[in-house]
């Protein structure tokens, strides 16, 4: 249930972890980003830059969030 390229949830995941929080009554939080210029990085540079600068920036999210945030 996680992406192979980023190792981040996929919909999937994140459809049975709000499926949990009914059931429990947990708190979800969701962020929602958009890489402006992704776009054009992926079709100028091809998709192996464009993978490399999503496993950057996903890089960057696990690293900036605690252990504890992220089950």
């Amino acid at each position: 249930m996680l992406f192979p390229l980023t190792g981040l949830a996929n919909r999937l995941l994140f459809h049975n972890r709000l499926a949990m929080t009914d059931r429990d009554q947990r708190v979800l939080g969701l962020i929602l980003l958009d890489l402006d210029g992704f776009k054009e990085v992926d079709d100028t540079l091809r998709h192996p830059v464009g993978d490399q600068l999503l496993i950057m920036v996903a890089k960057r999210l696990e690293d900036s969030i605690r252990d504890s945030h992220y089950e």
